[in-house]
């Protein structure tokens, strides 16, 4: 007869909304970092970000407006970082970072055209490795150009090995693993 294992499971509260969290933000860490807490009870209010404090208040680092997007990617607290898709101050939105001690904000990538899409990240920490944009076709733009060339490089030996017979439009890490030795990627071609 086959061993077999006996799971518990706990559950405990963390937080509690009060009917106007938009959004809870998880860290790197797997714990709660934050939230989106919208200020008022009509749509379209405004919003604050806030930080969850060790004591468990919280710490407004941001307010948003109404109707302004802002798209949280990721939450790194050891790296008093957060990266988010924004257009607040702007008529596209732009990839932002974040630092959690004084607010400040940096745009990190941005097209003259059209929004930023989604963000690639590495696996467990760390600032983002690549964005998305679709000004005619999509496309993959690398912010680590290690990270580009890793891809670039698969590409071109994927093709030599005949697993993929034309050049795809765009290739799109779909997962990898912790060390980023290993990916699964996914090529489009026409």
């Amino acid at each position: 007869m086959p061993h077999r294992r006996r799971f518990t499971q706990t559950t405990r509260e963390v937080a509690r909304s009060d009917g106007q969290v938009l959004q809870w933000l998880i860290g790197t860490d797997r714990e709660l970092a934050g939230r989106i807490r919208q200020l008022g009870p009509a749509d379209g209010s405004d919003s604050v970000l806030e930080l969850r404090e060790p004591d468990g208040q919280w710490r407004i680092v941001k307010t948003i407006g109404g109707r302004n997007l802002w798209w949280v990617q990721r939450i790194d607290l050891r790296a008093a970082r957060l990266w988010a898709v924004s257009n607040i101050g702007r008529d596209k939105a732009v990839l932002v970072e974040v630092n959690l001690a004084d607010g400040s904000e940096r745009v990190l990538a941005e097209h003259p055209v059209v929004d930023i899409g989604s963000t690639i990240f590495p696996p467990l920490q760390g600032a983002p490795l690549a964005y998305s944009v679709e000004p005619d076709r999509p496309r993959i733009e690398y912010l680590d150009a290690d990270f580009g060339a890793a891809i670039a490089t698969a590409v071109a030996r994927a093709r030599s090995d005949g697993l993929l017979d034309r050049d795809p439009v765009i290739t799109r890490p779909v997962t990898m693993t912790p060390d980023m030795q290993r990916m699964v990627l996914r090529a489009v071609s026409e």
